[in-house]
């Protein structure tokens, strides 16, 4: 089920890609309309992402993978059935909500599989984001030049199936203490990573140099220092960074401190 669901958001990222072009044709949109199929799917999903894996946390994860897929399905319709560039971006804009697959499926294998099988649940799942867009750039010529473009989008369709599975296997959330999602934290996030991707995604058209370009990029940093701020004040943060910071401190200081004890033992 995971393992389906990974390959569905993996052969979206990257069946559009070559047929660029025959979707342009198709829908009677210039290279830069079309190119946004590209940029608003990954605006949407790097936003998506760290939102979606908080949600996993607070309403259970199998659920969440279940809306999210479903939310994913709808928008490969939207897309196959779009007659404009403007309602297929809009498509792509739902399909990309499915970058929350990534931390739903890592969190689930860390849930539900027992120690030992743990590493090997984690390994598959990795492996399958990149083997899955590794097919979607050599299924898509094949789609592109023996069926209609609209095939591009209902192949993600294969989505359903693990939805329905992450419903009816993965256990609800148990009952007790949950975590508050942190809207301000998520706010900012967004709007950095958005901030940043744009400006990289666009660099080519508007320049490197241009106003515009290092508005954003510029501006995205600044948003994330300010995010870090906000997120080392917070409760319940949208990333723990306080726990990284405590991980890295540790592993520093383990040295020492094995140190120190090596030379107590000896002085004693």
């Amino acid at each position: 089920m995971l393992l389906m669901a990974g390959v569905s958001f993996a052969l979206s990222q990257t069946l559009v890609i070559p047929a660029l072009p025959e979707i342009g044709d198709h829908l009677d949109a210039s290279a830069t309309a079309t190119s946004w199929l590209l940029t608003a799917f990954l605006l949407s999903a790097s936003i998506a992402t760290p939102i979606v894996g908080k949600l996993g946390d607070i309403h259970g994860k199998g659920r969440v993978l279940t809306v999210v897929l479903l939310v994913f399905a709808a928008g490969a319709v939207v897309c196959a059935l779009g007659r404009t560039i403007e309602v297929v971006i809009a498509g792509r804009v739902l399909q990309g909500v499915a970058g929350g697959v990534f931390p739903l499926a890592f969190g689930i294998v860390r849930d539900t599989f027992p120690r030992e099988r743990m590493p090997a649940g984690l390994g598959m799942v990795s492996a399958i984001f990149g083997i899955g867009g590794g097919i979607g750039l050599s299924l898509s010529g094949v789609i592109a030049d023996n069926l209609d473009t609209s095939w591009l989008f209902w192949i993600n369709l294969i989505a359903l199936p693990a939805a329905l599975a992450a419903y009816l296997l993965i256990p609800p959330l148990p009952a007790g203490r949950r975590p508050r999602i942190d809207w301000a934290g998520a706010a900012l996030l967004s709007a950095a990573l958005a901030a940043i991707l744009l400006g990289v995604s666009e660099a080519d058209d508007w320049g490197w140099g241009s106003p515009a370009n290092l508005g954003l990029i510029l501006g995205g940093v600044a948003l994330t220092v300010v995010f870090i701020r906000v997120e080392a004040r917070t409760a319940d943060p949208l990333i723990d960074l306080r726990s990284c910071a405590g991980r890295r401190s540790r592993r520093r200081t383990s040295p020492r401190s094995w140190s120190a004890s090596r030379c107590s033992r000896a002085s004693s």
